[in-house]
């Protein structure tokens, strides 16, 4: 029960609790039903496929404008049409709730797919699935040539010397050379000694 609770949401005013999570009259009414879906031998598919339907029927939601216009004065007509209502979509026993719970249930338990944790992978939802997925293949392939732009960029070819450079570069390199820079050298560090 628990995995098929945990794929609906309540829609009490709780803050969007999963069924499974909230403690409200809302959550336990639909809790009760789930358990007799099971009982009926229901696949958690078909009890979510149920309930959505089930919501977003328009005897359903007669039924809450019956609540509303006619108040508890409509009891055993809204209790007679619930319980029908409910043997349409696989339970055959529910019991345990009053008329007050079954007019908050048909007030508060959401419509349609918006009771659903996750919207189901079809039709204009399937976008919202497919979406991140594909911008990240796409920004994965911009990244891609960019760095082979990058990569394949012409690197220029280093100059070739001249022959006074040649020569500055051998004069530096001499023994000679390097003999009087590090004389020079000695000399400077001397005068930071203390």
């Amino acid at each position: 029960m628990k995995d098929v609770t945990s794929s609906l949401v309540c829609k009490c005013g709780c803050g969007n609790m999963l069924i499974s999570a909230c403690e409200c009259t809302n959550a336990q009414v639909y809790r009760a039903i789930v358990t007799q879906q099971i009982k009926a031998g229901m696949s958690k598919e078909e009890i979510l496929d149920s309930l959505v339907k089930m919501t977003a029927s328009q005897k359903l939601k007669d039924l809450a404008e019956q609540v509303e216009r006619e108040g508890a004065v409509a009891e055993a007509a809204v209790m007679e049409g619930f319980r029908q209502l409910l043997k349409e979509y696989g339970v055959e026993r529910f019991s345990g709730f009053g008329f007050g719970d079954v007019a908050y249930f048909l007030k508060n338990c959401g419509r349609g797919e918006e009771i659903l944790g996750a919207p189901k992978a079809q039709g204009v939802h399937l976008i919202g699935w497919t979406l991140p997925f594909i911008l990240l293949l796409v920004s994965g392939g911009v990244i891609g040539m960019f760095l082979m732009r990058l990569k394949n960029r012409a690197i220029p070819a280093p100059s070739t010397p001249d022959s006074a450079s040649v020569e500055r570069s051998q004069a530096t390199s001499s023994p000679s050379a390097l003999s009087a820079y590090e004389a020079r050298l000695d000399e400077e560090l001397k005068k930071f000694d203390f």
